[in-house]
């Protein structure tokens, strides 16, 4: 990532603001409560090695809890095995173009279940840890399998139809 505008010098006398990765690096838990409620559902921020500095929840109905777990351990062993993958592209990504794009993976939960959650990442700074984004899918998720339900309700129902003899009263044949 390339700076269009190299960073002023400090005027003498005047405070020595520390370079940007380092603030981020050491303020890595306020930015990730600052960002999870604003931006998305989950916060993290990730070391070049794509290691998990600190996490955060926003103030999400029915939120999972499990983010603080994570501190300390590969983002890519949080996610379910079929996804790992994913989060290791991602972290290489970020790492090679500052940038990761997006990618959606399914985070292992205490109820059995996976929790679909949609990532985003960007590395602050030229050399600095990397902020991760992620929106829980899990309504969409819900409603998705809602509508494969009532689906597959309605195609049992019109088999029934077919049926001889189930046509409806009144029906001329």
């Amino acid at each position: 990532m390339k700076r269009l505008h190299p960073a002023p010098a400090p005027l003498p006398g005047g405070p020595v603001w520390p370079a940007p990765t380092d603030w981020a690096r050491t303020h890595a838990g306020e930015l990730a409560h600052a960002f999870a409620p604003l931006a998305g559902d989950i916060a993290l921020v990730l070391d070049a090695a794509g290691v998990v500095l600190a996490a955060a929840e926003g103030e999400v109905p029915g939120g999972h809890g499990w983010t603080q777990a994570w501190v300390g351990r590969a983002w890519a062993d949080t996610v379910a095995a079929d996804c790992r993958a994913k989060v290791t592209r991602m972290v290489r990504a970020r790492a090679s173009t500052g940038q990761a794009g997006k990618c959606e993976v399914n985070h292992p939960a205490d109820d059995g279940h996976g929790v679909p959650v949609a990532w985003s990442a960007i590395r602050l700074g030229d050399h600095g840890p990397s902020l991760a984004i992620g929106r829980d899918l899990s309504a969409v998720a819900r409603q998705q399998q809602r509508l494969l339900d009532l689906q597959a309700q309605l195609e049992a129902a019109l088999w029934q139809l077919r049926e001889p003899g189930a046509a409806p009263k009144g029906s001329l044949n």
